[in-house]
């Protein structure tokens, strides 16, 4: 018998052997192939075999000896015994390795050199696959990326000046993170919150189109001129932010707080505003919409084309 079966049987035993009729006769013939053994050893002693040789040789007689029902239990129970112990084996295999592919990425975000640009970029393709892989790192990944965009981001953006490479990287695998045809997608933490929110954080110019942003909260981020052309801003927390110019074609923004926003000159074509909450007319001059754009129920924009091509 190899090594497979001599650890069901040594894992499984008592429940192999969990009534009379069963243990009865594997202590017996444990007994005779003792009795055997020690008669061998007495003529030959260098013919003397270890206790797992004579288990095995004990439980082949077992199961010759009672037949069909005793090689299907053993079999099924071995199956069993191997699954288990290659999954438990799999898995901590596979957590020591997001481990180490975690640490290694972290190192390589970590390189603030300006020659090491492809360092850097490499460290965030390679949490984004540390997501991809195991969705239990994913809100981790999440705030990890969120933290290198608020302290990356350029600290004021003079147009047609655009975000570094790395930060831009950055916001586009946020923004395509799995996970989003599912409920709960960008309030349940499981998913990863994403938090760019704050005073300092500039994030002028930024390239989002269809950008999955659910709940982002982006609360008095400066986002002038950034495009989000069918972004997906479903319950987005923009209060005080600042999008003047900003692209939102075609965005979905439904329920999105939009208290003290600054839209002025914002492009809202097709864009649905109709569930947002705290929009104020006044906070809209300029804005352009189209037959498409809907607005909360009741509000019309505070101008005219005339008015703002002057």
């Amino acid at each position: 018998m190899n090594s497979f079966g001599r650890a069901v049987l040594a894992k499984y035993g008592n429940r192999l052997t969990g009534v009379d009729h069963v243990c009865g006769p594997i202590e017996w013939v444990m007994a005779t192939s003792n009795n055997q053994d020690t008669a061998e050893s007495s003529a030959d002693p260098s013919s003397k075999r270890s206790f797992w040789t004579r288990l095995g040789r004990a439980l082949v007689t077992f199961v010759t000896a009672i037949g069909p029902p005793a090689t299907v239990a053993v079999a099924i129970f071995a199956l069993v015994y191997t699954n288990n112990a290659t999954r438990d084996q799999l898995r901590l295999t596979e957590q020591g390795q997001i481990t180490d592919r975690f640490s290694k990425a972290i190192d390589q975000l970590g390189q603030e050199e300006n020659n090491k640009l492809a360092v850097r970029l490499g460290g965030i393709y390679a949490l984004e696959q540390i997501m991809l892989d195991s969705h239990s790192t994913q809100p981790t990944v999440v705030d990890v990326l969120c933290a290198f965009v608020r302290t990356h981001a350029l600290t004021a953006v003079k147009l047609p000046q655009q975000q570094p490479v790395d930060v831009q990287t950055a916001l586009t695998v946020l923004g395509r993170r799995p996970g989003s045809d599912s409920p709960g997608f960008g309030t349940n933490v499981s998913y990863g919150i994403l938090n760019l929110g704050g005073q300092t954080v500039h994030l002028e110019t930024v390239q989002l189109d269809q950008a999955h942003l659910e709940g982002v909260h982006f609360e008095s981020a400066f986002l002038d001129n950034a495009s989000l052309k069918g972004a997906h801003l479903k319950g987005a927390h923009l209060v005080g932010a600042v999008m003047s110019g900003a692209h939102l074609e075609g965005a979905d923004m439904s329920g999105a707080d939009l208290d003290d926003v600054y839209l002025a000159g914002a492009h809202l074509e097709g864009a649905d505003l109709s569930t947002t909450t705290g929009l104020k007319v006044d906070r809209l001059e300029c804005a352009t919409t189209d037959r498409w754009t809907k607005l909360p129920a009741g509000m019309s924009l505070p101008h005219t084309d005339a008015e703002c091509d002057e």
